[in-house]
């Protein structure tokens, strides 16, 4: 592993980005009309950073199945968690 300290320099290329603006469309089961709550509630994780089952450390992914079936990438405990409806 290289670390490099804040006295070097490093060496970037400029990057050009573009921002696109669309409306919401239907996508698999997303609605264009849908609405969503203000409030939400927690149904994985809560419990502080960590590596303990009910806990995460920096969740970086969520993907949600078919049966919802709830899936999160769990960066840095390197690992991806599950939870299944009900």
């Amino acid at each position: 592993m290289t670390t490099i300290s804040s006295t070097e320099p490093i060496m970037t290329i400029p990057i050009t980005t573009t921002t696109v603006s669309s409306s919401v469309t239907h996508d698999k089961g997303i609605c264009a009309t849908a609405t969503w709550a203000q409030n939400g509630q927690t149904v994985a994780g809560g419990n502080g950073s960590g590596s303990e089952l009910n806990q995460f450390d920096r969740p970086f992914g969520l993907f949600v199945d078919e049966n919802q079936t709830i899936y999160v990438a769990d960066r840095s405990n390197e690992r991806i968690m599950k939870w299944k409806r009900g």
